[in-house]
C-alpha cells in the first residue's frame, strides 16, 4: 500500500519536475517573457492543491480516523466468524458490514470527489493559461518580438509542461482510493461456507457412518469412525491430543467435508457451540451477549448468574479483545453468550481451560443439568465429580472410539480411560 499510495506518485512527481525545469530552461533560452509567461501558467496551476488544501484534509482526515474504526471492527467480525456462524446470525452482522461499508465508501467518494474538482480546476486553469499563451505568442511573431522559427518548438514543448504541471498537481492533491471494499468483504464471507449439506431429517440424534478425515489424504485424524449420539444424553469425549475429539465437533458443524463416510451436520438452528476462546466485540456486555438476536434482561442476568458473573452490569462497556478483563471473564462471557441462545445441541470445546478448578466444576455441573440438550463435551480438564454425570464417555485414540461407558465401568475395565486419568491426562 505504501508503494502503492506514496512511492510512485512521489517519483513521478519527481520526473514530472525535472522535465518542466529542463522545458522552463530551454524556453528562457529562447526568450525571456515567453519562460516568464510559462512560470505565470505553473504558479497558478499549482496554487489549486493550495487553494483545496482545507476541504482536501477534512475529508482525507475524516476517511483516515473511520478507517481505523473500520477495520476494527472487521477484525472484530472475523475473529468471531465461528461463533457467528454457530448462532446464525451472519446475515445480521452482513447488514451491520453492509453499513459499514457504505459509511466508508460515501466518506471514500467525498475524497475522490475533491481530488477530483481540484484536478478538473487545475486542468481549466492550465487549459485557460495556456490559450492567453498561445494567443500571446501569435501577436509576438505577429510584430516581429519572436522569430518565427520557435513557432513550432515552443508549441511543443509547452504541451509537455502543461501536461507535466497536470500531473504534478493530481499528485499533489490525492492519493489512491480505497478498492472496492465491499466486494472484498461479501467474497471473503461467501467462501467461508459450510462445507457439507445439514442434514433435513433431523430426529435429535448425531449420526456418525464410517466417517474417514484428514487435513492430507495421506493423514487421517478421524479412521473409519461410527456412533451414535442419541437426544438429550451428556457425552464427555477424552483422549490424548491429537485423537480426533474437537474435529469431531467441527464435522458435526460441517466446517469440512468428509473424505468417507456420513455425518448427521447440523446448522444453527440445531447446533450451539462454546468454543476454546472466546472473542467478544468492543461493545456493552448486553449487546455481545445479545448478538443482534435480542433477549430480555433477565434472560441475560441469568446467563451471567450461569457463569458467576453476577456482579457485571449489562450496560458495562467491553474493549476491543476484551483487554479490560482477565481471560477467565472473557471465557465465562462467551459460555454465557452461548447459553443465552441454546439449541438442543451442545457442544463445548476445551471451555474451562483458562477457568480455576472451582469455577470450571461449578459451570460444567450447570451444563450437566441441562435437561433436554445433548451435550458433547471435549476437554482435557475433568474433574471426577463431574465425569460421575456424563451418560456415556467416549475414549478417542488415533481417531477412533477405543473404549465407551460410564466411569465406573471405565475406571473397572483398567483400560486406556484408566491409563490416562493415571497418567494425568483426564
Amino acid at each position: 500500500m505504501v508503494d502503492e499510495y506514496y512511492f510512485y506518485p512521489i517519483l513521478s512527481m519527481i520526473v514530472d519536475i525535472i522535465v518542466s525545469v529542463i522545458i522552463l530552461i530551454y524556453i528562457l533560452r529562447i526568450h525571456v517573457f515567453v519562460g516568464f509567461m510559462m512560470v505565470v501558467i505553473a504558479v497558478a496551476t499549482l496554487l489549486v492543491p493550495k487553494m483545496m488544501e482545507k476541504r482536501l484534509k477534512k475529508y482525507s482526515n475524516q476517511l483516515s480516523s473511520y478507517s481505523g474504526i473500520y477495520n476494527s471492527k472487521l477484525k472484530e467480525i472475523f475473529q468471531n466468524f465461528d461463533i457467528i456462524l454457530d448462532l446464525g446470525v451472519l446475515k445480521q452482522f452482513v447488514d451491520k458490514g453492509k453499513e459499514w461499508i457504505e459509511n466508508m465508501e460515501y466518506k471514500q467518494r467525498n475524497v475522490n470527489m475533491a481530488i477530483s474538482l481540484t484536478g478538473n480546476w487545475a486542468n481549466c486553469i492550465a487549459a485557460t493559461f495556456q490559450l492567453i499563451f498561445m494567443l500571446v505568442i501569435g501577436l509576438m511573431i505577429l510584430y516581429g518580438h519572436l522569430d518565427m522559427i520557435y513557432m513550432m518548438p515552443i508549441v511543443n514543448v509547452s504541451n509537455n509542461f502543461i501536461s507535466n504541471l497536470n500531473d504534478i498537481s493530481n499528485n499533489l492533491a490525492g492519493f489512491k482510493s480505497v478498492s472496492d471494499v465491499n466486494s472484498k468483504l461479501l467474497n471473503i464471507i461467501d467462501s467461508h461456507g459450510q462445507a457439507n449439506k445439514f442434514v433435513s431429517n433431523y430426529d435429535g440424534n448425531i449420526y456418525l457412518e464410517h466417517v474417514s478425515f484428514g487435513y492430507t489424504e495421506s493423514k487421517m485424524i478421524i479412521d473409519d469412525l461410527s456412533f451414535k449420539f442419541e437426544k438429550g444424553k451428556k457425552y464427555a469425549i477424552v483422549g490424548p491430543s491429537g485423537s480426533g475429539k474437537s474435529t469431531i465437533l467441527k464435522l458435526i458443524l460441517g466446517y469440512y467435508p468428509v473424505q468417507k463416510g456420513n455425518v448427521s451436520v447440523l446448522g444453527s438452528k440445531n447446533v450451539s457451540m462454546i468454543h476454546q476462546e472466546s472473542h467478544i466485540f468492543d461493545d456493552t456486555i448486553r449487546n455481545n451477549l445479545n448478538m443482534e438476536l435480542v433477549q430480555t434482561d433477565e434472560t441475560l442476568l441469568k446467563c451471567m448468574e450461569f457463569v458467576d458473573l453476577p456482579e457485571f452490569k449489562l450496560d458495562q462497556n467491553i474493549c476491543e479483545d476484551g483487554s479490560n478483563l482477565s481471560g477467565g471473564q472473557v471465557q465465562r462471557i462467551g459460555i454465557a453468550r452461548t447459553i443465552a441462545h441454546l439449541k438442543e445441541v451442545l457442544l463445548c470445546d476445551e471451555i474451562t481451560a483458562s477457568l480455576d478448578a472451582q469455577t470450571a466444576i461449578e459451570i460444567e455441573n450447570r451444563i450437566l443439568d441441562l435437561k433436554e440438550e445433548t451435550v458433547l463435551y471435549v476437554t482435557h480438564k475433568y474433574f471426577d465429580e463431574t465425569l460421575k454425570k456424563f451418560d456415556c464417555i467416549l475414549v478417542f485414540k488415533q481417531g477412533r472410539i477405543v473404549e465407551q461407558g460410564s466411569f465406573e465401568e471405565l475406571m473397572k475395565n483398567k483400560g486406556d480411560f484408566f491409563s490416562l486419568k493415571n497418567k494425568g491426562h483426564i
